[in-house]
């Protein structure tokens, strides 16, 4: 529930097709990849991902991680932001 609900919700509101066991084969690899330590969500996704605050609500803003980096300086040190 979540990345996948959404992501269908979002399909049929612009009148696409959705295709059930394609979905499922993704879900599949993607609980794989998760299960196995390859592939994380980020920390607010498995929060908020699937709960009311997302899926009644609609406030897609608790899924992103806040953050500021400056590149004023990225001519000179360009590896320094990250």
């Amino acid at each position: 529930n979540g990345t996948f609900s959404m992501q269908k919700e979002h399909i049929l509101s612009k009148g696409y097709c959705w295709d059930e066991n394609l979905a499922n084969k993704e879900a599949e690899e993607m609980y794989n990849r998760i299960f196995t330590m390859k592939f994380l969500p980020p920390g607010r996704g498995l929060w908020a991902m699937g709960s009311k605050l997302t899926s009644e609500r609609k406030i897609y803003a608790a899924l992103n991680n806040c953050a500021f980096v400056s590149t004023n300086e990225m001519a000179s040190e360009p590896s320094e932001p990250f």
